[in-house]
């Protein structure tokens, strides 16, 4: 009897630690949420800086674009979690984190949007105007209030759920691109807001796009092989 109960012990620790390899293997993620946020910013940061450094004629917000894709967000992180055969306790937390960062997002796009016009709103209340003086004429002309280097607070909101994402899942690609993130952040500091833009573009590009190809190949093999 004593050798029996052994055995089943033994054979019971066996089948856990299967088991809990089948889980790993059988958890993938699929980099679609990395490859929404990588396209669209990467896209709209490098549109608006080719718009600003060849003076295109264009009256389009193009950053309406990270709006609209709030709602894709949500529905991949909801739709991820259900499809999974083992959730993993983590789960939770890194989809709590890119919903998160995808209002933060909304709230900052409209802060850019709103904030500039509500202070010129009430500084023309107070009858105060903001004028600018060219050095060399002498010319003096009215300026709107603007926000100085707003492009550096997203790159830091960018680089945010990236770093946290790669060091939950241990996922180096990630990590390196929040680090690339935090650097395009530093040199935002120093440069005008068109070169910002393209510091974007490469930041999302880094911590998101390549990041979410690498994911969804992985991906696509494991389908491949569990078929």
């Amino acid at each position: 009897m004593p050798e029996q109960k052994s055995l089943t012990e033994q054979e019971s620790l066996r089948i856990i630690a299967e088991m809990m390899q089948k889980v790993k293997s059988d958890y993938y993620e699929t980099g679609v949420g990395a490859l929404l946020w990588g396209a669209v910013v990467g896209f709209c940061s490098l549109f608006t800086f080719l718009r600003l450094y060849f003076k295109w004629d264009i009256d389009i917000d193009i950053w309406m674009l990270t709006l609209f894709a709030i709602v894709p967000q949500v529905w991949i992180s909801i739709k991820e979690s259900r499809a999974r055969k083992a959730k993993l306790r983590d789960d939770n937390a890194v989809n709590t984190v890119w919903i998160i960062f995808a209002v933060t997002m909304f709230c900052l796009t409209f802060y850019q949007n709103i904030a500039s016009t509500t202070a010129a709103d009430l500084l023309a209340d107070q009858h105060i105007a903001l004028m600018q003086k060219n050095t060399i004429t002498g010319e003096i002309t009215p300026i709107t209030p603007f926000i100085p280097s707003i492009s550096s607070l997203f790159l830091m909101v960018y680089a945010m759920p990236t770093m946290i994402t790669g060091l939950i899942r241990k996922f180096k690609p990630m990590i390196i691109g929040g680090i690339i993130c935090y650097i395009c952040f530093v040199v935002s500091c120093f440069t005008s807001g068109m070169f910002d833009m393209l510091l974007s573009s490469i930041a999302a590009i880094s911590c998101w796009l390549i990041p979410g190809l690498i994911l969804q190949k992985r991906y696509r093999k494991s389908r491949s092989g569990n078929v």
